[in-house]
């Protein structure tokens, strides 16, 4: 089927509702990633064509390529947690437990929020204050201009505001 793109676009048009429902439910109804992974799903199985060998039906091995995919997916985007055990002794440890405290309370909503965003901001807010990423780094992590990094941070700085204010601590 390599190189009859037409064929395999039937097969998406096919399967592309039982992948993208099955995504979906594992992404907890979240339609914008479910979107994005399915479209990686069907990019990955076209690749991968080869190596499909009818041991099972076509549907069950797209299936297999849509859970690892968001499986993958979800793992990539956990944020770093802080342990119960850590965030006691950093409290107790304070100099002022109650502003410890508090902090550790809004780190813990800004995580929410931002695990509210996009995929695409998600990556770029959690490489530069989490994994402590330069702009350099991003840049060519995403393959992308320096300019794009910045533009991509400014944006997603501005959709976690806008989720802050709606939604988190005052």
């Amino acid at each position: 089927m390599q190189g009859e793109t037409h064929l395999y676009r039937e097969l998406v048009v096919k399967y592309q509702r039982l992948v993208y429902f099955s995504i979906i439910k594992m992404m907890d109804g979240n339609r914008q990633e479910a979107e994005d992974l399915t479209q990686e799903v069907f990019l990955a199985a076209y690749r991968s064509l080869a190596h499909f060998r009818q041991a099972s039906s076509f549907s069950t091995w797209l299936l297999k390529i849509a859970i690892h995919k968001t499986l993958d997916h979800k793992k990539k985007k956990q944020l770093p947690v802080v342990s119960d055990e850590e965030a006691l002794n950093k409290v107790a440890g304070a100099e002022d437990p109650l502003r410890a405290m508090i902090a550790l309370e809004e780190k813990n909503v800004v995580q929410g929020l931002i695990q509210q965003l996009p995929a695409d901001d998600q990556r770029v807010i959690v490489d530069y204050y989490y994994k402590e990423l330069s702009y350099k780094e991003i840049a060519r992590k995403e393959q992308v201009q320096v300019k794009t990094v910045e533009s991509k941070l400014y944006r997603a700085r501005k959709k976690l505001r806008k989720l802050w204010e709606k939604g988190g601590p005052t």
